[in-house]
């Protein structure tokens, strides 16, 4: 009994671990949220593994003519990013951009979230 218990335990944590997907955190700080009239300028933490980091830098090549990622590691794994969208400042336009590189989840105050509730925070900073 106690051993089935504990390797369903086990393959739920796995499960878990093998859908993780990249992960946006987001501060509630009115700086990193930049909207320009060309384009809009947002910092964020991205949690990522490796490959998902190699995979999200090769979609944001393909899309350079539409937006840039600046990144540095931070000692934590974790990456600090300057996401800049040029030619459209739209709050929807950043999700779909976010979307595209393969952002899934974000984080704000705490709770992690679908990337769709991203255009609600962009507006609240407007």
């Amino acid at each position: 009994m106690m051993k089935g218990i504990f390797f369903t335990a086990l393959f739920s944590l796995m499960t878990l671990v093998a859908t993780a997907a990249p992960r946006i955190i987001l501060e509630d700080n009115q700086t990193h949220y930049q909207q320009t009239a060309k384009g809009y300028i947002l910092q964020f933490k991205l949690v990522a593994t490796q490959p998902e980091y190699n995979a999200m830098m090769d979609q944001v090549a393909g899309l350079a003519d539409r937006l840039t990622m600046q990144t540095t590691e931070d000692s934590d794994g974790t990456f600090n990013c300057v996401f800049t969208v040029n030619h459209q400042n739209q709050p929807e336009y950043v999700h779909k951009m976010l979307v595209s590189i393969g952002v899934a989840e974000l984080e704000y105050k705490g709770n992690i979230q679908s990337v769709d509730t991203i255009i609600d925070i962009l507006k609240s900073y407007l």
